[in-house]
């Protein structure tokens, strides 16, 4: 008997070993869920002229999608070649009624952009595609072939994007943009090859 009572008395100390190993599984097994579970969202940046030449003025315009449960605001960067643009101003768009974002000409990429509005509550962004922000460049020398800008979190405090009741950060995918450079007109291609011809048969 006294072996018996020994055995139990073991018994519960066994028991519990597999129980201190299995806590910790199943918290970062809920977290694993929770951070799937999360409302994903997007930002884009698009423009109406992705073709430019030195010397133009290139704007293009941020904007959300598949924000279900609305958002208050929210920070990204903006990544771009200083060789090709130059950064000059930006302005938030409604919902919006803040914005930050460098105030001096020139700055260097990436830019830092924060937006957001003052009153809480759904802001008519919840579900819908809506605007955050335009921002200018000026295109410069470098430009060449073409250049892409990229949209990215915030690399400084990187605060995310929010619902109304800033208990929910969204996962969000950030987009790009590809700028090319305006062709020459068919018309100077000619021109520039008939005087190409003319210097060829001078020499002869």
């Amino acid at each position: 008997k006294g072996v018996g009572f020994a055995h139990k008395t073991k018994s519960p100390v066994l028991k519990g070993t597999p129980m201190t190993r299995t806590i910790p599984a199943l918290a970062a097994l809920a977290a694993l869920l929770i951070g799937a579970n999360a409302p994903a969202a997007s930002l884009s940046i698009i423009t109406s002229t992705p073709q430019r030449a030195p010397g133009q003025v290139l704007t293009v315009t941020i904007q959300g999608a598949g924000f279900d449960a609305a958002t208050s605001g929210g920070d990204f960067s903006v990544i771009f070649d200083g060789a090709a643009l130059q950064f000059v101003s930006g302005t938030f768009l409604a919902p919006f009624d803040t914005i930050s974002i460098p105030s001096t000409p020139g700055a260097s990429s990436p830019i830092r952009v924060d937006v957001f509005r003052s009153q809480s509550g759904d802001v008519g962004t919840g579900g819908v595609l809506f605007d955050v922000a335009t921002i200018d460049f000026n295109v410069l020398a470098g430009l060449g072939a073409g250049t892409t800008l990229q949209l990215g979190p915030d690399s400084v405090f990187n605060l995310g994007w929010f619902d109304p009741g800033v208990n929910t950060q969204y996962n969000v995918s950030y987009g790009s943009l590809g700028i090319s450079a305006v062709p020459a007109p068919p018309a100077l291609w000619l021109l520039g090859t008939a005087v190409a011809g003319l210097v060829v048969r001078r020499f002869r």
